[in-house]
């Protein structure tokens, strides 16, 4: 069984709005010893890789705000 909780939350870092999107995952494998084998082998890469390729994908549609100086 498998739950994923996303929570979006305002975030404000040095004077610039933003979003903090979270990810809480809550997952059984099941299976035993084998199962436990498994989750450190291959669930725990997989899941990595899901959220390090979705964290690129926010950044490349959302990128984050350059700061520009102001004239003077």
């Amino acid at each position: 069984a498998m739950q994923i909780l996303r929570a979006f939350a305002p975030l404000m870092q040095g004077g610039i709005g933003g979003t903090l999107l979270r990810d809480e995952v809550e997952y059984e494998v099941g299976f035993g010893v084998v199962g436990r084998m498994l989750e450190t082998a291959v669930f725990q890469q997989m899941f990595r890789s899901t959220f390090n390729y979705r964290k690129r994908a926010v950044e490349r549609i959302f990128p984050a705000p350059v700061e520009v100086p102001a004239a003077s």
